[in-house]
């Protein structure tokens, strides 16, 4: 069982908001991080044809 979380009667799990929404956030910071990265990757192909 992860950090912050409590164990339901129904063998689910609560999570703590606050840490949930960091992992939400670290996974949308990659996501970002890897579409500038493409972005920026292609534009370099675009000026290495001319």
């Amino acid at each position: 069982m992860g950090a912050g979380a409590t164990k339901r009667l129904d063998d689910l799990l609560d999570l703590d908001p606050a840490k949930n929404a960091l992992g939400w956030i670290t996974l949308m910071a990659i996501g970002l991080a890897s579409a500038l990265s493409m972005w920026l990757f292609n534009r370099w192909l675009e000026r290495q044809k001319a």
